[in-house]
């Protein structure tokens, strides 16, 4: 399946596609009539070449992002890793896909394509960027043909590992980006197998591939490297052992001794094959575990006292013969790592030559959590021992700041507007966990009596603070001072710390709000359009995960006239876990569902002699949408065989969401459902294809006049961007499908049915016949095949998988001596077997 990046071909510019101002796009930096303009230094800047990086269309202005009137959530890759082979052709290069997201695409205006075309002009997607970190390892390209930037060739140059990045960038900034890791390899001249003077014991597992080296022309690679080609173990011989070999190199030795032999084959990918001789020693197990420290198996360490937020452990390993080393490793854990956590996870003792079994590991306090844990030492051979570790975080200072996270005593709110408060703990300016410190918030009194302009609630380290809705003085304002009170014990002793926030209140007075119906300038996050509606609970549309949305306010004063200086005026709380909103008004969505959010203002009433205060409310539901980055088709190829002349065929193609979770939303518009259809000679016979669409589904109606060769190309352009895409091959009708052989050039054959020998190291071709007839594709149009018969694929048996391998194009390549067998099978399930034996 090919997932495709979203393209408006009818939207040549940014103005198209989103309906934004042309004052807006019009200052683009490879516009003539900027040349001419008299800001020479603009002209310059933008014409810059190394303000640019990587290869890919043109950058962004900063305005258009900064406007938020480009609705992009992102842009991800298919595929975040690529492995390339630079020593053949079939596997030097891969091409990788970059999609655009977008909250509001529209697909409406979507031109289907046998292959993406210069017609294609959306200006986001011209503007993608693509760049490799290490151009020794790999190169990037623009895919040929491809006019929006939206696939890049990668190509491999040499073996080593490197980055792709795709991004949309402006002149500063990189605004989208997304990466994959590349991996080039090399077929090796030669391997090895070096064991050195390392031995295998019993009840141990070793990673053969840790011993095996692929040898080139002025250095090596050990096997494990993700660079390296693939190497296969096979035809273990034991001789006074037991044990097991996997085809990827890993050994469980059951039994064994200094006595025992042992070799196997280990094979390239490449066909280069090496007998390794695997040596044996004997087992000296560990019998006990002694913990000489602490010798009270108990540990206290302290994430806030300097020289306390780590300690050691030592144990003596009591071996079976104590005149040699033991041969056992030791694996250590903690039971909750938030707590702490050990030094070095294992210990390879197997390789030891000395007889000191005295073994020490560090114990570190990570300052995620406080409390207790348990360290366990287990060894090979099943031994244990446990240590229990209890971690405090002892503070010696406290400071609230502001829900900003500013420190600034001067921060200030209005009546009525809930404000959030955090105490954090440090130990020489480090931060701690609460933990086991008790935390005391308070309003300091007025002259010994409570302060009335507002009160605080909170037990741990963080607060809330609520303003009287009528300040004690409206007029002039107030302030008050917030206190936290630190409590923690030290060494038997209660020691305590303060912090003191004076918080300036304001009154409020606004009668009446409602949410910005216009459009935001100047601010990234997205305008929640519509007028804030009376009535509890009314609906005011869809919020999407991955933008931030700013809930700004027009607010009217005691005079019913519009004062946008009393918008800071406004709370705002949101109910549920789907959402989140901080005190200005910036809503995040977090997880699809539903989420109330609630605006209140404090309105004065001033009518009577003394001046009342009432709390005022609104709210309104959102939904929050997790729009779906990824589908998939139920198939994305179907053959409709050998059709009468006077039939029709129904081919019924599904849609279903993969990224970023099966449960994301998305739906196919009518016009979402696109085709292109052509017979084998490129004619369009689109006209004679009939559709019947839904939201998820389409059924495609191909009547018997389509003529074999013909080709139908589905799309389904989803309302989130996404995009797939199926082919319907018609063919001729399938009887019998007829493999042949062709081993390293030779003339091709009918394969034995015994089984077609191949030597170890060479290769063989698999071509297909249908009754009679050749399957190769009658023609091409961009990346879209046209047959007259049945394609086919390869496939191994699993057994037969780790004997040979098979391409799509069906090259056989040996990995080991055995047997295996390649189904060759239509796509409408018509299938025939090939059986390899590898000598």
């Amino acid at each position: 399946m090919m997932i495709s990046t979203p393209m408006a071909a009818s939207a040549t510019t940014i103005s198209d596609a989103y309906g934004i101002s042309a004052d807006d796009t019009a200052d683009k930096s490879n516009d003539k009539s900027d040349d001419k303009s008299d800001d020479k230094s603009d002209d310059k800047s933008d014409d810059k070449s190394d303000e640019k990086t990587g290869i890919g269309g043109d950058l962004i202005k900063d305005e258009i992002v900064e406007s938020g009137q480009l609705n992009v959530l992102g842009i991800t890759l298919d595929k975040d890793m690529v492995k390339l082979n630079a020593s053949v052709d079939t596997y030097k290069t891969d091409v990788l896909q970059a999609r655009v997201l977008f909250d509001n695409y529209n697909p409406e205006n979507e031109d289907m394509a046998w292959a993406l075309t210069d017609d294609q002009k959306l200006q986001v997607a011209k503007s993608i960027r693509w760049e490799v970190d290490d151009e020794s390892v790999a190169k990037v390209s623009i895919l040929e043909g491809d006019a929006s930037n939206t696939r890049a060739v990668i190509t491999a140059v040499g073996r080593g590992k490197a980055t792709v990045t795709v991004k949309l960038e402006t002149k500063d900034n990189v605004w989208k980006s997304a990466t994959a890791t590349i991996y080039v390899t090399e077929y090796a001249s030669d391997v090895e197998y070096n064991q050195g003077d390392a031995l295998f014991y019993e009840k141990h597992t070793y990673d053969l591939k840790e011993y095996t080296n692929l040898i080139y022309k002025n250095d090596k690679l050990s096997a494990t490297a993700p660079e390296a080609e693939k190497v296969t173990f096979s035809d273990l011989k034991l001789t006074g052992a037991k044990g097991a070999l996997s085809d990827d190199g890993i050994l469980q030795v059951k039994k064994a001794d200094s006595s025992s032999t042992a070799t196997c084959t280990i094979t390239t990918e490449n066909g280069i094959t090496k007998t390794a001789t695997i040596k044996f020693g004997d087992a000296n197990p560990v019998t006990k575990i002694e913990i000489k420290t602490p010798s009270d198996k108990k540990m206290a360490l302290d994430y806030g006292k300097q020289g306390k937020e780590t300690g050691t452990i030592e144990i003596k390993l009591i071996a079976k013969d104590s005149s040699k080393p033991t041969t056992d490793d030791i694996e250590w854990t903690s039971k909750k790592v938030s707590i702490a956590d050990v030094e070095t996870k294992s210990m390879l003792y197997g390789k030891r030559t000395d007889k000191d079994e005295s073994v020490k590991n560090t114990i570190i306090a990570t300052g995620d959590a406080v409390g207790k844990t348990t360290i366990t030492a287990k060894t090979t051979s099943g031994k244990k021992a446990t240590v229990s570790v209890t971690v405090a975080a002892t503070p010696d200072n406290v400071t609230i700041y502001a829900f900003d996270g500013s420190e600034d005593k001067g921060y200030s709110t209005y009546s009525g507007k809930k404000t959030t408060m955090k105490a954090v703990l440090t130990a020489k300016d480090k931060p701690l966990p609460v933990g086991t410190t008790k935390l005391k918030w308070s309003i300091e009194k007025v002259d010994n009596k409570a302060d009335k302009n507002a009160k605080v609630s909170g037990k741990k380290d963080i607060a809330t603070i609520t303003p009287a809705n009528l300040l004690t003085d409206p007029d002039n304002g107030v302030t008050v001072k917030v206190k936290v009170v630190a409590t923690w014990k030290d060494n038997g002793s209660t020691e305590t710390k303060e912090d003191t926030y004076t918080l300036a209140l304001k009154q409020s007075d606004v009668s009446d709000i409602e949410i910005l119906s216009k459009d935001i300038t100047g601010d990234a996050e997205k305008a929640i359009v519509g007028k804030l509606p009376t009535k509890k609970n009314a609906k005011a549309g869809n919020i999407y995960i991955g933008n931030d949305y700013n809930c700004n306010v027009n607010a009217y004063n005691s005079a019913k006239a519009l004062d946008n200086a009393l918008a800071e005026t406004i709370g705002w709380t949101v109910s549920g876990k789907s959402a989140e909103i901080n005190e200005n008004g910036i809503l995040k969505p977090i997880k699809a569902g539903k989420t109330t959010v609630t605006a209140s203002y404090v309105t004065l009433d001033k009518s009577k002699a003394k001046t009342k205060a009432k709390l005022n409310k609104k709210t309104f539901t959102v939904s929050v949408i997790q729009n779906a980055s990824e589908i998939a088709l139920n198939k994305t190829e179907f053959v409709v065989s050998g059709l009468k002349a006077t039939g029709k065929k129904n081919i019924t193609i599904s849609a279903k969401a993969v990224a970023p979770n099966k449960k994301a939303t998305f739906t196919i518009p009518n016009d979402g459902w696109k085709i292109l259809a052509a017979d084998k000679d490129g004619k369009d016979i689109s006209g004679s294809i009939t559709l019947k669409k839904s939201a998820k589904k389409v059924v495609v109606t191909v009547p018997g006049s389509v003529p074999a060769g013909s080709t139908i190309k589905v799309g389904a352009y989803t309302d989130t961007g996404a995009v797939a895409y199926a082919y319907i091959y018609v063919t001729n009708k399938t009887s019998k499908v007829q493999p042949k052989i062709s081993v390293e050039g030779a003339a091709a054959t009918e394969p034995n049915k015994k089984g077609e020998e191949i030597t170890l190291g060479k290769t063989a071709t698999i071509t297909t016949m249908i009754d009679g007839h050749s399957n190769a594709y009658v023609n091409k149009k961009g990346t879209t095949y046209f047959y007259e018969y049945e394609p086919v694929t390869y496939t191994v048996d699993k057994k037969g998988s780790s004997v040979v391998k098979v391409d799509a194009d069906g090259t056989v390549r040996t990995l080991k001596k055995g047997k295996a067998t390649i189904t060759v099978k239509t796509i409408s399930g018509k299938k025939a077997t090939v059986k390899i034996i590898v000598k």
